[in-house]
């Protein structure tokens, strides 16, 4: 493959947000395809901010990650979106035209289309000149993120599944599922930037942001939303007063509770370049997943970055998780998860500390991209482009 080949990247979520699998993939594909990632729709203060910030070229919004990846923000905004039928239509409809137009502005043939999500489907069919290979990365069980199932989403990801060459999943359960639809489906777990955490070994003492001291530091990274089990987190922080809790990430629910804990501390987002400091001093690295139909299908990418510097993992027992069994202890119910905390702060073996390590590093970002533009590649070469 030639860097000719170009993928219009379709983004679930905004390239600035935490760095996630989305942002690791488009990057790796960038080493063998030109790669245009589309944001999704900016909405008002992403608009504003833009200006702002002086982010107008050549008549888009776009920031040039690297010579062969530019991320763009469709000017779209559709205020009142949701599972809405209608607003899915307008929102596509417009998407379409700024594609056409994009294409057109840029004399681009795009030689793969990718897209991200179920809502998506409302650009599938967009007729080009030439007709792209399509292909679906399955991140998530979107129609069972809520409590209550999502008939419609099920049915736009089944359509997906019917009309893309090939699909990608996260885990072994979307594996499953997808399959079942489109036998050209293939299993690509999450991963790790290897180097970038497992650095964090070499940083000295003085240099780290969490300073260590007597207490035992147990921390969590990642979006904290409904999926997160805030009785679980309320119940070790009541029964271990003397452990400090470090809980990175933004948060979209109530953690009023933890208001006049003094052993637990919310720090919000930290850019990604700094979370090796910060987990380097993580005594035992916490997944607070619910055990939901939704959680089981997630492949965690923290499962990954904790296991690079080789600290104990303490899990819930969510599906896609007993296989890693090896490299993390899984819990069944609270008090096993306390004691599994209390087992990894005791660990003396440095065998289990390299045998995590070793796992991170066999299953890093650049080996699923590898794996992914082998697959590319040979749907490309049937398809003759």
């Amino acid at each position: 493959m030639d860097k000719s080949s170009i993928i219009l990247y379709f983004g679930i979520i905004q390239w600035e947000s935490i760095k996630q699998r989305p942002q690791h993939l488009a990057e790796g594909l960038s080493e063998n395809f030109f790669v245009y990632y589309i944001n999704p729709g900016m909405g008002i203060k992403r608009f504003i901010s833009n200006i702002k910030m002086k982010n107008w070229g050549n008549n888009f919004f776009q920031k040039q990650i690297n010579k062969n990846l530019i991320v763009i923000d469709p000017i779209i905004y559709i205020p009142f979106k949701s599972d809405n039928k209608f607003f899915n239509k307008v929102e596509g409809y417009l998407l379409k035209i700024f594609i056409k137009f994009f294409i057109l502005y840029y004399h681009c043939s795009p030689t793969l289309m990718w897209f991200s999500h179920p809502d998506q489907i409302e650009i599938l069919n967009i007729k080009l000149g030439k007709i792209p290979l399509k292909c679906y990365d399955c991140m998530d069980d979107y129609s069972n993120y809520s409590s209550r199932k999502n008939f419609l989403c099920e049915m736009k990801e089944k359509k997906m599944l019917l009309n893309v060459d090939l699909v990608f999943a996260s885990s072994s359960s979307l594996f499953e599922k997808c399959v079942r639809i489109n036998p050209n489906t293939f299993l690509i777990e999450n991963g790790v930037e290897f180097e970038h955490f497992n650095k964090a070994l070499t940083i000295n003492e003085s240099d780290l942001i969490l300073k260590k001291g007597c207490n035992p530091i147990i921390g969590f990274y990642g979006t904290i939303g409904d999926w997160i089990d805030l009785d679980l987190l309320d119940f070790l922080t009541t029964r271990r007063p003397e452990w400090i809790f470090i809980v990175i990430g933004p948060v979209s629910v109530d953690i009023s509770r933890f208001n006049n804990l003094k052993n637990i501390k919310f720090l919000g987002p930290i850019e990604y370049n700094l979370l090796p400091n910060y987990l380097i001093s993580f005594d035992i690295c916490l997944i607070l997943f619910n055990t939901t139909i939704f959680t089981d299908s997630v492949n965690p990418v923290k499962l990954f970055e904790y296991a690079a510097v080789g600290k104990p993992i303490v899990t819930t027992d969510i599906f896609e998780l007993r296989k890693y069994s090896d490299v993390c202890m899984i819990s069944k119910d609270y008090q096993e998860f306390l004691d599994n905390i209390v087992r990894g702060l005791s660990e003396k073996d440095h065998e289990l500390v390299n045998k995590r390590i070793a796992f991170a590093r066999e299953n890093t970002w650049k080996n699923r991209v590898n794996l992914i533009s082998e697959y590319l590649k040979r749907e490309i070469e049937q398809r003759n482009f």
